[in-house]
């Protein structure tokens, strides 16, 4: 008879696909900086770069675009994604009232082991913005989501809500890409990452405490504070609009 933990075991244990590697690698040249919003992805040229046929490339950038990521235009290719002030706003609307579920949930769930691994990864993030490290700030930022996340115990919950992350991300980074190495740029930065830890270590005592309507109540807020964040952000990039489509 088969062992079916066993089967289970080894179907959670496979391999990597190719495709799904170069996926990862085409994230990481989007979220960089060396991919920006509205340029064009050139699979032979992104191939060459991450060590990959063009194949999975290919596939990973179907996947991209069914994650929202990249987009697909007829005759023309595709593109990292852009966002409109309207959809950012949108998705601000959803991301906070999501936040109070997934902070109950996270604060709920049973185990500890979730709490210790954000404690280390808020410990690494402020010493990246120590030592202005920017790239591997917002990269740990990424792993301190996925670790609440996951705690949260809700895979269609999970996806929603990292969907929604990555996008708001995306609308960032195309405008510190537009403000570039200024001193705007870095004064928004600065404060922007120091905001940011503040509302995770009040957010992490709130799961120690187990208190799920607090951690709720703080991700909502923070959902809030990083659209007030993005506003000044834009504003600073050159874009005054903002404020007549952003809610406040």
């Amino acid at each position: 008879m088969t062992d079916i933990t066993s089967f289970s075991n080894s179907k959670l244990e496979r391999p990597e696909t190719l495709t799904s590697l170069a996926q990862k690698r085409l994230e990481q040249l989007i979220f960089n900086g060396a991919l920006v919003p509205g340029e064009k992805v050139k699979e032979a040229v992104i191939a060459s770069q991450i060590g990959f046929s063009r194949g999975p490339v290919r596939e990973a950038c179907s996947a991209l675009v069914g994650e929202g990521l990249l987009v697909s235009i007829p005759q023309r290719g595709v593109f990292v994604r852009t966002f409109t002030n309207s959809e950012i706003s949108d998705l601000y609307d959803i991301r906070g009232h999501l936040g109070l579920m997934v902070g109950k949930l996270a604060a709920e769930t049973k185990g500890h082991d979730h709490i210790s691994e954000l404690s280390t990864l808020l410990k690494r993030m402020k010493a990246s913005v120590e030592e202005d490290e920017e790239t591997s700030y917002f990269r740990l930022t990424i792993r301190f989501n996925d670790s609440f996340l996951t705690a949260a115990g809700n895979s269609e919950l999970t996806k929603i809500y990292r969907r929604i992350t990555r996008s708001i991300r995306l609308y960032r980074m195309e405008h510190l890409h537009l403000a570039r190495k200024t001193a705007e740029r870095n004064h928004w930065l600065k404060a922007s990452f120091q905001a940011s830890i503040n509302q995770r270590e009040q957010f992490l005592n709130a799961l120690k405490k187990r208190d799920g309507n607090l951690a709720g109540a703080l991700l909502r807020r923070h959902a809030e504070d990083s659209r007030q964040r993005t506003q000044e952000l834009v504003a600073r990039s050159g874009d005054v609009s903002i404020e007549k489509h952003l809610k406040p």
